[in-house]
C-alpha cells in the first residue's frame, strides 16, 4: 500500500470524517448558503441561499474579495481570484 493510499484510507475511516460526510449529504429545500452569518477568520460574509453550490461559494468568495479591495490590500490576488471566481 503506498503512503498516498494509507492516507485516504485513515481519512475515510475517521469519525470524523464520517461527520462531515453526513453534514454534506444533508440537503435543503431552499439550496445552498447560509441564512445566518458566518465568518472567514475575522471577516463578516454576506450570505444566502443560492439553487447550486457553485453559485454559492462564488457569492462567498466574491464577498470576500469585495471586502479585501474596498481595504486596498491583496489586490493582486484579488485580481487572480476574480478571474477564478468567474470562470
Amino acid at each position: 500500500m503506498s503512503s498516498r493510499q494509507h492516507l485516504y484510507l485513515t481519512w475515510s475511516l475517521s469519525p470524523a470524517n464520517t461527520h462531515v460526510e453526513a453534514l454534506h449529504a444533508e440537503t435543503h429545500p431552499d439550496g445552498f448558503g447560509f441564512s445566518i452569518p458566518t465568518y472567514f477568520g475575522p471577516t463578516r460574509l454576506a450570505n444566502g441561499m443560492f439553487k447550486t453550490w457553485h453559485e454559492c461559494y462564488a457569492s462567498q468568495i466574491g464577498d470576500l474579495l469585495h471586502q479585501l479591495r474596498q481595504k486596498g490590500i491583496y489586490l493582486s490576488l484579488c485580481s487572480k481570484g476574480e478571474i477564478i471566481k468567474n470562470e
